[in-house]
């Protein structure tokens, strides 16, 4: 009866060790999930508040508030305290009025990869179809746009040029391996 007793409450201890090990990844887990749902809250109420929290002086409020109550009136309460107001907040940052080195180079890139795909010579000059993404992207960055958004814009203006049957915005797989394989 003694071997019983001490097999059951092996099995009792290690089913006890299991669940508790099961409970903690729960609450890491809920944890988690409540941080989320706090940062989203918190994107809500600025949103809701006027207040960009991407960049400029409405992202240092958001990474300093920490307010108890999330909500657009307690937003604008803390960030009034320091001096912004949601219509200095959320203006885009002024455009530059030449390329920076880095949008010279995206464009380079994305001409001669264009032109190299096409079968022609990198010339500095793109198709239409590509000159017009790029041109779409250029302006939705300027304009204070996300990567993401700039891009998508870009992606839009290559795929009506490609309806349009603009060959230089169009892959095709085999012509490119065929012309790549000399």
């Amino acid at each position: 009866m003694t071997l019983m007793t001490d097999q059951n409450q092996n099995d009792a201890s290690s089913d006890k060790d299991a669940n508790l090990e099961q409970m903690r990844k729960k609450a890491e887990r809920a944890d988690v999930l409540e941080s989320e749902l706090t940062q989203l809250r918190k994107r809500e109420a600025f949103r809701e508040a006027g207040i960009g929290f991407t960049d400029g002086p409405g992202k240092l409020v958001f990474d300093t508030f920490a307010g108890e109550e999330i909500t657009p009136q307690a937003v604008a309460e803390y960030a009034s305290s320091y001096g912004v107001n949601p219509a200095e907040a959320s203006a885009p940052a002024p455009a530059p009025s030449e390329p920076t080195g880095q949008q010279s180079a995206e464009r380079e890139f994305f001409q001669t990869t264009q032109s190299a795909s096409a079968g022609a010579e990198p010339s500095g000059q793109a198709a239409d179809g590509v000159e017009a993404a790029y041109n779409a992207y250029e302006g939705a960055r300027k304009e204070g746009g996300r990567r993401d958004k700039a891009a998508a814009a870009g992606l839009g203006k290559m795929f009506e040029a490609a309806a349009a049957g603009d060959s230089k915005v169009v892959y095709d797989q085999a012509e490119w391996r065929e012309r790549n394989r000399a």
